[in-house]
């Protein structure tokens, strides 16, 4: 009440004066009155722009045991993405193999005009406290800026050779374990002396900003701490307690916990066809705040990334709080942070790193009945300390309106974010449980994912009674799904058999780095990671048109680009599916395409091309869902867009293809074994009527 000149909290119910441009009569004038996200921004004195200030180190780790043509390659990208930086980007750059190198990069502590000299240590043992203290006073000769330094980093990475060609990649001298140690080491500088200082409101000063890593890792650790027999990599059934007990294990969550503590964020790239042991690497990143990327090769999408990677950092030291109403509670938070223990705010969270990119899933849990309410509120505020030394603080408010109508609750609610937080809390568990490389501890996440749904349509769907043949056996009701929640049925299936806890993608390591990146990803990444989006190419008028991901869709031939997050698959069709057009062509159309589709995403995606009839169509026929033992009647009633393009394919003449064999279910076999009905996508006058039927409990919030 600006009249009156007080405001009521509405969390605490507090009533406050208020000051400012509260007392207008024009509360238009008043951001926080207007707006649901207001930025306050602290400078704080001798800070600097964005642009002038010098920004933290950057610690670049490359692994020069690849084969010589992927050095190459390499070379190559790494040469581009240094002349693509800023020129006030302070840069280490460690290489390492069977020992380390640590490039002295900066020019005013060494000789001009002389090539540049590196710190060599065995990376055979762990590193000793001399060896660490040693290269931390030696740090300044290490870190330089970019702008003053370029020149130099291009000599050594011109310089990198390759290192015993004639052992196998994964079997070479690699010391990754060490490599990590001494690149936090260096990246944390003070920061991890001096404990954490999150942003929190009222608190003002900047600590010393912790730089980050950037690992570059072709193949598993093989010498030195971190390594791990390689036949423990490729097992798809070990027991979780295996590695758990391994000293290579302790050694990983050690960087972890040290990164984590440092406010180093820890970025990795595992490139090439050897296994990296991205199982045990991926614990870095997550507890860090990073990324984890895998790619077959140093392509120009791996240029691409390595570039944003270098350049997503928005901040360091953030803190995130939540405020919620009486009666609703915070149950869970999931990605890339963690309790600030014993911190004055009871709500308040770390970020592991402030990124470009990253996101965090909250879960709310209505704690007691809120029928006698008309809105309930959620205020989200986060903080950060900028590089150029100021404070930024954003509050997030959102009202969210209470029902008691199953319909407005229906309507409210988005299932696709209702799949998103479903699938961000299983994979986290299956994170905990070892899901990656543990077939046992993956089954019974997979056996959950249905009951998840089983439960949801005993809240809203409809009962029907199924009569059974057996004189001894009772009558069990079944429940029909409402058409508003068909896409959270088709997350959820495709959760259970897709890449991130199905066996679509074959190796463990695959597996924890989409789990890894699942929890950390924005809403439309994860969309992606947890139900592929398939387009198909319509070559009469040369567009791409969205249908859903099932076999039927391929059986006519026509191009194909299916998009599953971190991983894209093209298909250039059969030669009548392509309508005339050439191979390379489509393959042109198709990379383009792919381009609009994956801008701004990071990492970028892993882009395979395959053609029908080849052992890598696989990639393509794994990972969309089986239709085709349907009946034509549910096929254009479940996946309508897909049918008829299978129907247009074989109208021109198409010979349709056979769809691969399997056991696996289809969806609507799938809901059936946990006694849910789908209904027909068009099936809305259905749904209304058993809306009318329906009886939420009470007080349900609506969004």
């Amino acid at each position: 009440d600006w009249r009156a000149g007080w405001w009521e909290c509405l969390f605490c119910g507090e009533r406050n004066s208020a000051s400012g441009a509260m007392l207008t009569d024009q509360p238009q004038d008043c951001q926080e009155l207007q707006r649901e996200a207001v930025d306050y921004l602290q400078r704080q004195p001798g800070g600097t722009t964005a642009a002038d200030a010098l920004q933290p180190p950057t610690v670049l780790a490359i692994d020069a045991t690849c084969d010589a043509s992927e050095l190459v390659e390499l070379k190559t990208a790494l040469l581009e993405v240094i002349r693509d930086l800023p020129d006030n980007t302070q840069l280490v750059l460690l290489t390492f193999a069977a020992s380390l190198s640590l490039w002295r990069l900066n020019p005013a502590l060494e000789h001009t005009g002389a090539p540049p000299a590196a710190d060599v240590v065995s990376g055979y043992s762990d590193l000793s406290e001399g060896d660490l203290a040693t290269m931390f006073e030696a740090l300044p000769r290490y870190a330089a800026p970019l702008g003053s330094c370029r020149a130099a980093v291009t000599v050594v990475v011109q310089s990198l050779r390759p290192q015993h060609q004639g052992t196998p990649v994964r079997h070479r001298p690699r010391a990754l374990g060490a490599a990590l140690e001494a690149a936090l080491y260096l990246a944390r500088g003070p920061a991890l002396e001096g404990g954490e200082a999150p942003v929190q409101p009222g608190v003002s000063g900047r600590p010393s900003p912790p730089g980050r890593v950037v690992l570059i890792a072709t193949g598993p650790s093989t010498v030195g701490p971190g390594t791990v027999d390689l036949d423990v990599i490729d097992a798809s059934d070990v027991a979780a307690g295996a590695l758990t007990a391994s000293a290579a294990r302790e050694h990983f969550r050690w960087l972890s916990q040290t990164a984590a503590r440092a406010g180093v964020t820890v970025d990795v790239w595992a490139v090439g066809s050897a296994a990296a042991n991205t199982a045990l690497l991926a614990a870095v990143p997550r507890k860090s705040g990073g990324l984890i990327s895998i790619h077959e090769g140093f392509g120009p999408l791996f240029g691409a990334g390595l570039t944003a990677s270098l350049s997503r950092r928005a901040g360091s030291n953030g803190g995130i709080d939540f405020k919620t109403s009486p009666g609703i509670g915070l149950k869970q938070v999931l990605g890339p942070c963690r309790p600030h223990e014993g911190g004055w705010r009871p709500h308040m969270w770390l970020l592991a790193g402030v990124e470009r990119g990253q996101s965090l899933a909250v879960v709310l849990d209505v704690q007691q009945n809120l029928e006698s309410r008309e809105f309930v509120y959620l205020q989200v505020i986060m903080g950060w300390h900028t590089d150029s030394g100021s404070v930024l603080e954003r509050c997030v408010t959102r009202r969210i309106r209470v029902t008691l109508s199953p319909a407005a609750f229906l309507t409210a609610v988005d299932p696709q974010t209702v799949g998103l937080l479903l699938a961000k809390r299983i994979v986290w568990e299956g994170a905990r449980s070892g899901a990656a490389s543990d077939r046992d501890a993956a089954a019974k996440l997979r056996a959950a994912i249905g009951r998840h749904l089983y439960h949801v349509a005993v809240k809203v769907g409809e009962a029907r009674e199924e009569t059974t043949g057996g004189w001894f056996t009772a009558a069990r009701s079944s429940w029909v799904l409402p058409p508003q929640l068909l896409p959270l049925a088709q997350a959820l299936y495709q959760l259970q058999r897709g890449a991130v806890l199905g066996s679509a993608a074959g190796h463990p390591d695959q597996r924890a780095v989409l789990q890894a990146a699942l929890l950390a990803a924005n809403p439309t990444l994860a969309a992606r990671m947890v139900a592929p989006a398939l387009w198909l190419l319509d070559s009469s008028s040369a567009g791409w048109r969205e249908v859903e991901p099932v076999d039927v869709a391929l059986l006519g031939g026509a191009p194909a680009v299916l998009d599953a997050g971190q991983l894209v698959v093209i298909s250039t069709g059969t030669p009548h599916g392509r309508g005339g057009m050439s191979e390379a062509l489509v393959s042109a159309a198709a990379r383009e395409f792919v381009a609009s589709i994956a801008t701004g995403r990071l990492p970028p995606p892993d882009v395979r091309v395959v053609s029908p009839g080849t052992p890598d169509y696989r990639y393509m026929t794994s990972r969309v869902a089986p239709a085709a033992k349907l009946s034509g009647e549910e096929r254009a009633s479940h996946f309508p867009r897909a049918d008829a393009a299978a129907a247009a394919a074989a109208a021109s003449g198409a010979t349709l293809a056979s769809a691969p064999l399997t056991e696996e279910l289809d969806l609507l076999a799938w809901a059936r074994g946990y006694r849910v009905t789908l209904p027909a996508v068009t099936d809305t006058d259905a749904a209304t009527a058993a809306l009318a039927r329906l009886q939420l409990p009470r007080g349900h919030v609506s969004s």
